[in-house]
């Protein structure tokens, strides 16, 4: 996905902004380029949720874990193992477990 970004918006260290990907017209869609209709709207729906300003890199810096993982499940796409896992690896707390992981699960039953 990421190879597709580059190639679509030229720029090897920086990805798109909101409005790159909220503005882009119809035949130049994500979907057209490459990315499933899912994967593209979930993209546009999280573009737009910056857009607007219900998610920001100050919001999502400032915020605490559950508060967070309850705000990026908002975006399309994105459920609670997904969001925790954002929260882990993304912003480096690995005081977050997620919750309803089956991998998980059976990591934490065979020790």
């Amino acid at each position: 996905m990421l190879l597709k970004m580059e190639k679509k918006f030229g720029n090897k260290k920086l990805m798109p902004n909101d409005d790159q990907i909220t503005n882009l017209p119809r035949q130049k869609k994500l979907w057209h380029r490459g990315f499933s209709r899912k994967k593209a709207d979930n993209l546009e729906d999280l573009a737009q949720k910056y857009k607007i300003g219900i998610l920001s890199d100050s919001k999502i810096l400032g915020m605490g874990d559950k508060s967070l993982s309850t705000m990026v499940n908002m975006v399309k796409g994105i459920g609670p193992c997904s969001g925790h896992m954002f929260v882990i690896f993304s912003l480096h707390r690995p005081n977050v477990l997620p919750i309803n992981d089956v991998g998980e699960e059976r990591c934490l039953v065979s020790l």
